[in-house]
């Protein structure tokens, strides 16, 4: 949950939970600077505790953390959650971390945070009046910024917000969005010929491979797709196809037997 930016310690945390009708919602609470004297798991527990603290949370038993796999992490969040341990591989994202790094330092305010493809897009936006109006002292980070690649990451992170979004809905159900938005997002994980050298040195493979990993579907997606009128061709993943009527199947001869 600690991480290293430009030499300064800084805590992100964000809140994931999934509601009883499976509606995923998020909340970043926020990045923020770590300034206790050292990194212990104690210190970090203690710091992690007093910002959720802040907002009336706490930890407990029935909450997971998401952490990587160092030791003072693993003792920090031993007692009173159940910690996840990320993926130890990492995805080479150099060239959009240091694009992510030269528009940070021109937008970001003390009082201000968002996701890192909000600022993105914003910036994006104005990126073509920005030469006329910052201070001098910024315009090594906006001349370094390749435009073209950040136009393309924009493009490219922005079908994954669509996803949370559609994934959100609080009033519709959104069970038989499952199959289809997670076949969509492995999709365009996969290179196209036209993409930028830059861009397919991002190695989206892992990205494709994560969602494989940690989407992982159950009975009620694939019966909610297939009963969906607008989807039970499966026409976004014919290869389901027939494991979904499969499972329908045994589902009417269950309530068949019971004589409901």
């Amino acid at each position: 949950m600690a991480f290293l930016c430009l030499g300064l310690p800084y805590c992100g945390l964000a809140l994931r939970h999934v509601t009883q009708d499976f509606n995923l919602q998020n909340f970043i609470l926020g990045c923020i600077l770590y300034d206790t004297q050292s990194q212990s798991a104690h210190n970090v527990r203690s710091f992690v505790d007093s910002q959720l603290k802040s907002y009336g949370l706490t930890l407990n038993e029935s909450i997971f953390v998401v952490s990587d796999s160092e030791n003072k992490m693993r003792a920090a969040f031993k007692e009173k959650c159940t910690r996840i341990e990320v993926d130890k591989r990492r995805i080479s994202f150099d060239k959009a971390q240091s694009l992510f790094e030269h528009v940070k330092k021109i937008v970001t305010h003390d009082t201000r945070f968002n996701g890192a493809f909000y600022m993105l897009e914003v910036f994006l936006d104005v990126y073509d009046e920005l030469a006329g109006i910052i201070n001098n002292v910024f315009m090594a980070n906006l001349a370094a910024i390749d435009k073209e690649l950040l136009e393309e990451l924009c493009t490219f992170l922005k079908i994954f917000d669509q996803v949370i979004d559609a994934l959100s809905e609080e009033e519709k159900p959104t069970m038989h969005k499952v199959i289809p938005v997670r076949q969509l997002l492995l999709n365009h994980c996969d290179l196209k010929y036209e993409d930028s050298g830059e861009l397919k040195e991002l190695n989206f493979s892992l990205v494709s491979e994560r969602i494989k990993c940690v989407g992982i579907l159950q009975d009620q997606h694939y019966v909610s797709t297939l009963l969906h009128p607008s989807l039970k061709y499966f026409e976004i993943d014919p290869n389901e196809k027939s494991k979904a009527i499969a499972l329908v199947r045994q589902e009417l001869l269950k309530r068949s037997s019971l004589g409901l």
